[in-house]
């Protein structure tokens, strides 16, 4: 959920109260993320908060002052380090994961070094998942693409962030290959139309060929929960949930980590139905000499161990004048043996007059 809000905002702040906030009162609030079949906590998303009372406590009035001083990735990359302190310093769940935003105009200027010991901390306690927003996929492709592949070098994982404002960038999904991909809270609200099943159709098709996991944002009564299992979430957050708070020490256990595909983004190997099942169970060839007949088809089943068959059939048309001729010649038949010749016609005879 990104903290730049998507309206003006009056001119709230010096530049002196800009450059205190900066300097100490950047902190860090946290909003549960859930597991929807459950309602367990798997993760938190870390949001961005200015000094405590001041006029720039709220996110919008504080990334809205940074945009007028030239400031915005100083402050981005700040809210990064208050972030991580903020999950490490409260005894954050090691089994949980830690959502932590990255705005567009800092893809070009990656701030933390290789080695830099509050990252590299924070990666070794717990999963850490950047996310970057959809909107500014199809403006910064070229930057954005780079950060992300660079994030998973380290160790970190890739969520698609605010995923149905734009279109454009549902085409772009294949080339970032997130991790997470977070449903804008605007599909929980508004009123279903063409345009949002298009956009679940494509996520649903994303999270269905990568493994992707989809979460939905912006839940807050029980009918947005039945909306966002509609849409093919299987995790969520909003007030529903819990709202933002400080991090507490939280060791209860959650099951299992939080389920993140184990390829680090790899892309997906491309496999026919074929390999897919055999992979699965194992395969074997039918003897030339048993012919497919209408007979051994409703007794197939019967075979163990169990099997799959697949086949097409052509439906036997009949006259209209008499009702029992076929109008048309059968087609034609592999050869066949004379004994299952003249085993098989009977079947098909009956078959056809039965019908």
């Amino acid at each position: 959920m990104s903290a730049i809000g998507t309206k003006p905002l009056p001119e709230i702040g010096t530049e002196a109260e800009f450059m205190t906030a900066l300097a100490t009162g950047i902190r860090s609030v946290y909003q549960p993320i859930v597991r929807l079949s459950d309602r367990h906590v798997i993760g938190y998303e870390a949001l961005a908060r200015g000094p405590l009372g001041s006029p720039l406590e709220r996110p919008d009035a504080l990334f809205a002052t940074a945009a007028r001083q030239g400031l915005s990735t100083a402050l981005d990359w700040e809210c990064w380090r208050a972030a991580l302190r903020g999950a490490l310093q409260g005894g954050m769940n090691p089994q949980r994961a830690l959502f932590v935003n990255v705005e567009p105009s800092s893809a070009t200027s990656w701030v933390p070094e290789i080695g830099d010991p509050l990252l590299e901390e924070a990666l070794q306690s717990f999963p850490l998942i950047v996310e970057l927003t959809e909107r500014a996929l199809p403006n910064h492709t070229t930057d954005l693409i780079p950060l992300a592949e660079d994030l998973r070098r380290r160790g970190a994982r890739i969520a698609l962030d605010d995923v149905g404002t734009d279109p454009r960038s549902l085409a772009l999904m294949p080339f970032l290959r997130p991790d997470v991909i977070k449903l804008d809270l605007n599909l929980m609200h508004d009123s279903p139309t063409r345009e949002i099943a298009e956009v679940v159709h494509a996520v649903n098709a994303e999270a269905e060929r990568t493994g992707a996991l989809i979460l939905a944002e912006g839940i807050e009564t029980e009918d947005h929960l039945r909306r966002a299992l509609a849409l093919g979430a299987s995790y969520g957050q909003g007030w529903l949930f819990g709202r933002p708070a400080e991090m507490c020490a939280d060791r209860e256990p959650v099951g299992s980590t939080f389920p993140l595909r184990d390829d680090l983004g790899a892309p997906p190997v491309e496999r026919t139905p074929f390999e897919i099942v055999a992979a699965k169970r194992p395969t074997r060839r039918w003897p030339r000499t048993r012919r497919w007949s209408r007979r051994w088809g409703w007794g197939w089943a019967a075979s163990r161990p169990p099997a799959c068959a697949a086949s097409t059939w052509r439906p036997t048309r009949r006259c209209a004048t008499s009702g029992t001729s076929p109008c048309s010649a059968p087609t034609s038949a592999p050869p066949s043996s004379p004994a299952t010749s003249a085993t098989a016609a009977p079947t098909t005879s009956a078959a056809s007059t039965s019908r």
